[in-house]
């Protein structure tokens, strides 16, 4: 006997679709004090994080807001002292604004981090930042004969953020990608029923591996990538015999490189091999994201004209004491082209860097300078760059 599962596939229109931010201060000064994002009509709120941050003490920024303060006390900045918010309410940040089309909801503060140094940053998390993407609320049932490419692309039940309503029911989806790279799955929102006696569950047929997702992996509203393929496609299968209303999911589906789009075929359109084989496969093209727009002034930048670079794979390895080398610098904070008429004379590259340390490397006529700016009795000399 066939059974199917009613769930529903966002189609996504355009580019790459923008992860979006909004932050907010701690205090008591009306709403200036709650995150407050929003989609525009037709989509909704698909959380991926929620940060408790601080910044420097030298930044003159208060603990608590009950006064118009400078507002760049309460925006983000690379250098800023950042943890993900794991504290007893954070469920509620995810709970209230997933699924729905706007939220507010009051920011919280935290002790500072144990990996940000309290001499350099203010004593304790002052403001909230809220990351999240914007998808489209028009459910199509993947389970008819349906093709849709985005990135990334999401999937979830029919009228998530509501519970299955259906009683009895598989369906099945293919995901492929265009060039030679991975497919990762990421759970937004997995709330797999009954705990004690599972009757839902997610199945992953990747070649000849075969994984199955039950209610232990559900995720307490914490995204969490559950699993990466081994090559460009593969398949999922979603069943339900809970019999009664019950359980909810939100995918996210991408590739190891989000901006390649991700093809997914559902219903009688799933494919059970791929539309591409191995040997044709084309590599996918690098690609470096390079904006032009101004950082935030803080501590430790300079004034000059800059552009910043942002996702260039570069990582500085340090060793700390007999440790074996650790990423201490994971971006570029800004990058400074000093020109003379028409002729670039030197290149800057600032890093933001653990443990409150900027790294800046200044390439002039060939010689190689680099300051190290914080806790630098913390570092020893030895290192190794890999670009």
């Amino acid at each position: 006997m066939t059974i199917w599962l009613v769930i529903s596939m966002v189609i996504l229109t355009g580019s790459s679709m923008e992860l979006k931010s909004y932050t907010a201060c701690y205090g008591n000064f009306e709403l200036k004090n709650f995150l407050q994002p929003s989609c525009p009509d037709g989509q909704k709120i698909a959380v991926m994080a929620v940060y408790t941050l601080a910044k420097y003490k030298l930044t003159g920024c208060p603990q608590e807001q009950t006064e118009p303060i400078d507002p760049s006390c309460c925006q983000y900045d690379a250098n800023d002292c950042s943890g993900l918010y794991k504290s007893g309410s954070y469920r509620n940040y995810y709970q209230t604004c997933t699924g729905h089309s706007s939220c507010v909801i009051r920011v919280s503060r935290n002790n500072l981090p144990s990996h940000c140094n309290s001499d350099v940053y203010i004593e304790r998390t002052h403001y909230m930042k809220m990351d999240y993407y914007c998808i489209s609320d028009q459910a199509v049932d993947p389970c008819t004969d349906l093709t849709t490419s985005n990135s990334p692309a999401f999937i979830w039940n029919t009228g998530y953020p509501a519970e299955i309503t259906t009683t009895s029911t598989l369906c099945t989806c293919s995901i492929e990608m265009p060039c030679d790279t991975t497919v990762e799955l990421t759970a937004i929102d997995l709330q797999l029923k009954d705990a004690k006696n599972c009757k839902q569950s997610v199945t992953v047929v990747d070649g000849s591996s075969i994984s199955t997702f039950d209610c232990s992996y559900n995720n307490e509203f914490l995204p969490k990538e559950i699993y990466t393929s081994s090559g460009h496609f593969m398949k999922i299968f979603i069943e339900n015999n809970l019999g009664t209303t019950g359980g909810k999911f939100l995918f996210l589906v991408q590739g190891s490189d989000p901006k390649r789009k991700v093809t997914i075929s559902c219903g009688e359109s799933a494919l059970t091999i791929p539309s591409q084989n191995l040997v044709s496969l084309p590599q996918c093209p690098v690609e470096r994201d390079i904006t032009t727009n101004q950082p935030t002034t803080g501590p430790n930048t300079h004034p000059e004209d800059s552009t910043s670079v942002n996702a260039i794979p570069l990582r500085l390895m340090l060793k700390l004491g007999t440790r074996q080398p650790m990423p201490l610098c994971q971006r570029i904070q800004r990058l400074c082209l000093y020109q003379h008429k028409k002729s670039v004379q030197a290149i800057q590259i600032q890093l933001s860097c653990a443990f409150g340390v900027v790294v800046v490397f200044k390439i002039e006529v060939g010689i190689i300078d680099i300051e190290f700016y914080g806790r630098v009795h913390l570092i020893k000399t030895t290192f190794s760059a890999n670009l």
